[in-house]
């Protein structure tokens, strides 16, 4: 049984897949041939006449949502991200305390050691 909640959760990452694939299309270089075609032949063909105010629309409408669906790629990634260096951080200290207990038991051992020479 499906509930709303896996519903949601599901319809999140069928999402995030699309604006990921999405956000790689639109920085490949045949995205932007493409465009650059498509806008020729508009304006070429005569689809309208100048200032173009359909094409401007359509332009406009298609930077709305590759801004829309970049955006969310960038703030997800940079969230991972975010977790990623607060675990290396974590992590990080762990090491350097571990460490530091290491120079403090190098430190006994060598008093020990100067304690038994004398």
């Amino acid at each position: 049984m499906i509930t709303i909640k896996n519903f949601f959760s599901k319809l999140n990452n069928w999402a995030e897949r699309f604006a990921d694939k999405m956000s790689d299309w639109f920085g490949h270089p045949l995205f932007l041939l493409g465009n650059m075609l498509a806008w020729g032949i508009w304006i070429v063909a005569g689809a309208e006449q100048f200032p173009y105010g359909g094409l401007t629309l359509l332009v406009s409408l298609e930077a709305i949502f590759m801004s829309i669906l970049i955006l969310n790629t960038s703030t997800r990634k940079g969230h991972a991200d975010t977790r990623l260096m607060i675990k290396d951080l974590e992590i990080s200290e762990d090491i350097q305390d571990d460490i530091d207990n290491i120079h403090d038991h190098i430190a006994e051992l060598k008093e020990m050691l100067e304690d038994e020479e004398r």
